[in-house]
């Protein structure tokens, strides 16, 4: 009898925690890209790119479906592009793009949690968080320029176009108000980003993915903004322009901020946004609703 409670003992500390260890560092955060990094995405990048070598792409699973093809509408819209490529995060989700025309990438065991929604900031949260950097290398990989898009994010002109006028290698959206310049202490927001094909992107997200990989679960269990904080933390300046908040706002630039009563940006000519990105307020169904408030529904 002692024998056998001594091996059920040894079989519970194996299973909770020997084994995730082991899986941890040797099958965890880094090693995701082996369900990338395959034929199947190659081929399925050159067949979505658009003749200036760009994709746009996003990443959800079913409980984002409808406000992803919102954004999806109102980008072919804006851009006349289908230049568009989802990382499916389940099943429904790839066949709900198929449906939709849309090119679709799905690999089961790249995640494999089944959450439909998650809150901000909560581990579930930051695990498809930190998968955004990977998808991202995964197309620059394939020697792709890479505009990452949130599903909250509505369209009113091409961003090409803006893109075409700056010169960096990282092109990406300021997530609150305090300035434009590069010597400003304002955070960025990882939810709308550009990044160019070359060697100055890439290794800026291999630097990104070995710090994840270097300390992932403790950084899943950390406050934060996951994926976004690290791109702040070790991000250059030199390599990166800033898109302008008028150009490109947020939802507190836009609307202000509901739990802090922050009123919205005085003087912002909405005639100039080329996107607006429905962010600072909270659930998905707020979001929405807020999208059909004011006549940014359009599905």
């Amino acid at each position: 009898m002692y024998k056998l409670v001594v091996l059920y003992i040894i079989i519970i500390i194996l299973t909770v925690i020997v084994l995730p260890y082991f899986y941890d560092h040797n099958y965890g955060y880094k090693y995701k890209l082996k369900y990338l990094l395959t034929d199947e995405l190659t081929q399925l990048c050159n067949k979505t790119k658009d003749g200036d070598n760009n994709i746009m792409v996003m990443m959800f699973n079913s409980g984002h479906i409808d406000e992803a093809r919102n954004c999806i509408h109102s980008y072919k819209k804006s851009t006349n592009k289908n230049n568009i490529l989802v990382f499916a995060l389940d099943r429904e989700t790839k066949i709900a793009m198929d449906k939709e025309n849309i090119s679709c990438y799905y690999n089961r065991q790249f995640y494999n949690d089944n959450i439909k929604d998650v809150n901000h900031s909560t581990k579930n949260f930051k695990k498809i968080a930190y998968n955004k950097l990977l998808v991202i290398y995964s197309v620059l990989k394939n020697n792709i320029n890479c505009l990452w898009s949130d599903t909250d994010i509505v369209y009113f002109k091409n961003p090409f176009n803006k893109f075409k006028t700056m010169n960096k290698s990282i092109i990406i959206q300021k997530s609150d108000r305090r300035g434009y310049g590069p010597n400003d202490n304002g955070k960025l927001c990882t939810g709308f980003i550009y990044l160019k094909n070359n060697n100055i992107s890439r290794e800026f997200l291999e630097k990104c993915i070995d710090f994840i990989n270097n300390d992932y679960n403790n950084l899943l269990m950390k406050k934060g903004n996951a994926d976004q904080a690290v791109f702040n933390d070790l991000k250059d300046l030199s390599n990166i322009d800033i898109l302008p908040m008028e150009e490109f706002p947020d939802g507190k630039v836009w609307w202000g901020h509901p739990d802090k009563n922050i009123p919205p940006l005085k003087n912002i000519e909405k005639s100039k946004a080329y996107i607006i990105h429905n962010n600072w307020i909270r659930g998905l169904d707020n979001k929405i609703k807020r999208f059909k408030e004011n006549g940014l529904w359009y599905i």
